[in-house]
């Protein structure tokens, strides 16, 4: 967490990664699957998006910092990355993840094929849960 904290102060990026967490005082497992439903359900609820939900084990770099990052995507201009949870473990995020996109695949926007959890490894974390989403609405960035 602390390598992520430096990392965060010169990333540049406090637009495009944003965080949404689950802040009840008795946060459950239901409370925090229930928030991050809420949270995906709003990313559309004014216009039509497309949206991605996946884990990972460092935000910056899954939506900036490497060739294959959310951000350099030549097929998909997406606009923002909002974490929805932050687990011990990457299994606890895989879980949540597998349980989300049970929740939406099939659903219009809704662009992950695969159950989830697939991605989950050994170690110790933090890891985190997230989706990316791009407005329809408007024009694609050029």
């Amino acid at each position: 967490m602390k390598s992520f904290l430096l990392q965060w102060e010169t990333c540049n990026c406090g637009t495009e990664i944003v965080f949404s967490l689950c802040k009840q005082q008795s946060m459950t497992a239901s409370r925090v699957l229930k928030h991050c439903e809420w949270v995906i359900c709003n990313l559309f609820k004014q216009t039509p998006a497309v949206y991605k939900i996946g884990i990972t084990e460092n935000p910056i770099d899954r939506w900036m910092g490497k060739s294959y990052s959310y951000k350099w995507d030549p097929t998909d201009d997406w606009e923002q990355m909002v974490i929805l949870f932050v687990g011990a473990d990457s299994m606890h995020c895989a879980l949540v993840e597998a349980h989300l996109i049970q929740r939406f695949c099939g659903r219009s926007g809704c662009r992950n094929v695969r159950p989830g959890g697939e991605s989950a490894k050994p170690g110790p974390g933090p890891f985190y849960t997230y989706v990316v989403w791009r407005n329809l609405a408007y024009p694609k960035k050029k």
